[in-house]
């Protein structure tokens, strides 16, 4: 078990992510997440977190400096899905265009612009049956059980003392990670 070394959840005694827990936060988390090391995370549970070193995606790597640029904007979505889009070989400008309305939930609040953008990652891939849909979503709400939803997320992310921008950029590697792990076992990228 690891305690929250985030000022602002250690602040209000709670994980931003399992506010039910007090002062304990995955490590693998938006709030936890090294942006600068060469690491990924494996979820367990709150109670048993493992680490497992490894390089750092090619494709998180690159939503990583797609997010850092503040003109032009990258949203959640557009940053999840132009890293698999690049090595496609589809046109930068097509794919600001169709994902240009996936930030703020798709402007509405709605799903979350990140999680879009795997699932948009997989059907591009050509996974796009209902059986990897549903996959992919259960293995997002592993994370984030309450809801996959823009505005609720932002929303507990706040109650939480927490920066969105951090926040946001976490969901989209956590989504990049999930879609990425389902392409490799199906064979779709080496």
């Amino acid at each position: 078990m690891r305690r929250c070394t985030t000022r602002s959840s250690a602040r209000k005694g709670r994980c931003p992510l399992h506010p039910r827990q007090r002062d304990i936060i995955p490590l693998d988390s938006p709030f936890a997440i090294e942006l600068r090391g060469s690491f990924s995370v494996e979820f367990a549970c709150s109670s048993q977190i493992t680490r497992k070193e490894m390089p750092m995606s090619k494709y998180i790597t690159r939503a990583k400096e797609l997010r850092a640029i503040v003109t032009p904007h990258y949203n959640c979505g557009q940053a999840a899905i132009l890293p698999f889009a690049e090595e496609m070989g589809l046109p930068t400008d097509l794919v600001m265009r169709f994902a240009a309305n996936f930030g703020g939930g798709m402007k509405t609040g709605a799903l979350c612009g990140a999680v879009a953008g795997g699932v948009t990652v997989l059907a591009l891939h050509g996974l796009d049956t209902p059986d990897v849909t549903a996959e992919y979503y259960a293995r997002v709400r592993e994370k984030h059980p309450e809801s996959l939803d823009c505005k609720p997320l932002l929303a507990r992310n706040a109650e939480a003392g927490n920066e969105k921008k951090p926040f946001c950029d976490g969901l989209v590697y956590e989504c990049i990670e999930i879609a990425e792990d389902m392409l490799r076992k199906a064979g779709k990228i080496g």
